[in-house]
């Protein structure tokens, strides 16, 4: 039963954040800004997101400067007062530079993981998805909007650009690499400090890693994302946990499972209960009011019966009682004087249904029962 409890506590849960919450909100929650810092000098930011416990996603190209030297580090701006920002360390777990990609941890910084959309190598997918919805989110613009490397609410807090997916391709995310990268195009807007923010769909799930934006005279609204399979096949090949829909739709199943199983414990357990209020109502005084349960009930005038009643018209083991799948099952166990529903002799040794408000009588009318 705690058990059960704990399960449909999961399921409900499940069921209520994805039927209710604002997905997208829900990413922006969650996201993290981090910045380069030459010294004490806060020089560029970029964004991040959180995959597992205190574990974020981001581009490679946004801690580049404090992977090859040690001039500078990459911190994560966290909280906001007065207009001042505390700073956490950020520790570098993996990176790719050819896939522009990068894991850190941020020790004491536990946020709610965003989930990976893990179907987009299926070209089928890909094809539904084009000109579909999706939401660009991250921290925009970069230490320009800092005064005196104070960082206020506004510029602080992430905001999300609404666009349509144009194409799915690939093509060299750094120019002194040759291996294509698979990307998302997009018109959701990506501004400098976006870089590292996630690409989801409106149900909130990570679709890209936004990436760039193409700058030309002849060009305008176009910005690529890394397509997500790429951070899958990533985080797999060095052992990083992550979150996909996959297991939120098979812990949701498993919490609506969870659900059904508790309510129908309660549905059958209330149902017993109201089986015990079956009880055989005394209409005269020779007999007694009985409490049916779901155990076989022998009534009769031998002093081992169940139920003994001292009447010379009735036999030693008269009548066999019990209630079973919500009826009163009774059995004429061969009895002297019969045994009587509604004034009808009923056969011996065959079970049958006795009627709530129908009248039992037992040999004789010195012993008459109504089921109530």
């Amino acid at each position: 039963m705690l058990f059960l409890q704990k399960a449909v506590c999961i399921g409900l849960l499940f069921i209520t954040t994805s039927s209710f919450a604002n997905p997208t909100q829900d990413a922006k929650n969650n996201l993290v800004r981090l910045g380069m810092y030459n010294g004490d000098e806060l020089i560029s930011t970029g964004s991040s997101f959180p995959i597992a416990k205190d574990i974020f996603v981001t581009n490679f190209h946004v801690i580049e400067e404090s992977k090859f030297s040690k001039e500078y580090s990459t911190k994560a701006l966290i909280a906001v007062s007065n207009g001042m920002y505390e700073t956490k360390e950020v520790k570098l777990l993996a990176s790719d530079e050819e896939k522009d990609l990068a894991v850190l941890q941020i020790l004491g910084l536990d946020k709610e993981p965003l989930t990976l959309y893990t179907d987009l190598n299926k070209s089928s997918v890909r094809e539904e998805l084009s000109d579909t919805v999706v939401y660009s989110i991250g921290f925009p613009s970069s230490s320009e909007m800092m005064q005196d490397g104070e960082i206020t609410q506004s510029n602080i807090t992430p905001t999300s650009k609404r666009g349509i997916i144009s194409k799915f391709t690939k093509f060299t995310v750094q120019s002194h690499f040759t291996k294509k990268v698979e990307m998302i195009e997009t018109d959701a807007t990506v501004n400098a400090g976006n870089s590292g923010g996630p690409l989801v769909n409106k149900a909130g799930e990570v679709i890209g890693i936004n990436d760039m934006k193409i700058v030309s005279s002849n060009i305008d609204n176009v910005y690529y994302a890394i397509r997500v399979d790429e951070l899958i096949s990533f985080l797999d090949k060095h052992e990083i946990d992550y979150q996909t829909n996959n297991n939120f739709l098979l812990y949701l199943a498993l919490g609506a499972i969870a659900l059904l199983l508790l309510l129908s414990y309660i549905f059958y357990s209330r149902k017993g209960t109201k089986n015990k209020t079956f009880i055989l109502k005394s209409l005269t005084k020779n007999s007694q009011n009985i409490k049916l349960t779901e155990t076989k009930q022998i009534i009769g005038r031998l002093a081992t019966a169940n139920i003994c009643i001292d009447d010379d018209m009735l036999s030693k083991e008269h009548l066999s009682i019990q209630i079973k799948e919500n009826k009163v099952l009774i059995e004429d166990l061969n009895s002297s004087n019969g045994t009587y529903i509604d004034g009808q002799k009923i056969e011996t040794q065959k079970l049958l249904e006795l009627k709530r408000g129908s009248e039992l009588l037992l040999g004789s009318r010195n012993i008459v029962y109504l089921l109530k």
